[in-house]
């Protein structure tokens, strides 16, 4: 059994009720596991249990990541006892532009291995686990020997092999591309992949682990009503802005020449308004009352769909 005194990391930052709820589902989990592939899976279960599908979890005592998370949906838990680290994360489409070259340190990493340097590691590979094919993955453990060839003896050098592998996946096979490496095999991650994406493998004392993956179709669909809300308030906001703009700099003649109507149906006009003090009287008149409708109606949309958002995220939890 493994102990169960998971602490929550200051970074990456969290909500409180998150953090507290991965803690749990942390410790519950190890208490019942005596394997890190056991606490992974206990994890995440526990987690998407609790907070919705979609979580990715990683266990290992040293590891470096490359992962578009998203905000406020990243949490680290350590073991005060065992050298033994959590990560539990849910994941966010790219959205930057493509790489328009492969990765600096590969492309020295290629004249290095042109002049035919001294190699430092054996670069003996063992494939863990994963569904990607056997070409892809040749190709990607290539990536990775020449990486850590290159980077070997450096500090950080975990995360910037990481980093850069990130960065030539991206380049060859675009968006979105979760890269970890760990200092020792004993690591264990269970990911949400797109199909065909996932490699698992390593690399004399490395572990590596590559997959490709997006956000699940509920995040995605909060995301859009997220957007929308915010657009929605911020038209409410400049709707209100100008109505009140209208109102507090109306004139007298502005207020006395707006066209009426008498109780025979006819239109009427102040006297000693003229033709323009009408006309303009009157089209400040529709604007203050459009910018009224559309203060009144942006403001319900963006009700609707902060309504709409939360059903979304109690959909996600039940999931």
């Amino acid at each position: 059994m493994l102990k169960a005194d998971f602490e929550i990391s200051k970074t990456p930052a969290a909500p409180a009720m998150l953090s507290l709820a991965a803690r749990k589902a942390v410790n519950d989990a190890a208490q019942a596991s005596k394997s890190l592939r056991e606490l992974a899976a206990g994890t995440q279960s526990r987690m998407e249990l609790s907070n919705g599908v979609g979580w990715h979890v990683a266990v290992g005592s040293d590891f470096a990541v490359d992962l578009r998370y998203r905000k406020g949906a990243c949490i680290l838990l350590s073991s005060r006892s065992a050298d033994t680290k959590v990560l539990l994360y849910r994941t966010t489409p790219a959205l930057s532009a493509l790489p328009k070259a492969d990765h600096e340190a590969l492309l020295l990493a290629d004249e290095e291995a042109a002049g035919k340097w001294e190699k430092k590691l054996k670069q003996r590979v063992a494939v863990n686990e994963g569904d990607m094919g056997d070409e892809m993955r040749v190709l990607v453990q290539e990536s990775a020997k020449r990486l850590l060839e290159h980077f070997v003896g450096d500090a950080d050098m975990e995360s910037k092999v990481a980093k850069a592998l990130k960065h030539s996946l991206t380049f060859k096979y675009g968006h979105t591309w979760h890269v970890i490496v760990a200092s020792k095999r004993e690591f264990c991650c269970l990911p949400h992949f797109v199909p065909t994406t996932h490699a698992d493998f390593s690399i004399d004392k490395y572990r590596v682990v590559v997959y490709q993956y997006g956000s699940a179709p509920l995040d995605t669909h909060m995301d859009v009503s997220q957007l929308g809300n915010r657009v929605a308030l911020l038209l409410a906001i400049m709707s209100l802005v100008v109505y009140g703009y209208l109102l507090l700099t109306a004139s007298d003649l502005d207020q006395r020449c707006v066209t009426a109507t008498d109780a025979q149906g006819n239109k009427v006009v102040a006297v000693g308004c003229r033709i323009n003090d009408v006309l303009q009287a009157n089209a400040r008149a529709n604007w203050k009352g459009i910018a009224l409708f559309g203060t009144v109606l942006f403001t319900v949309i963006a009700s609707m769909l902060r309504i709409f958002k939360n059903t979304l995220r109690q959909k996600a939890k039940q999931a």
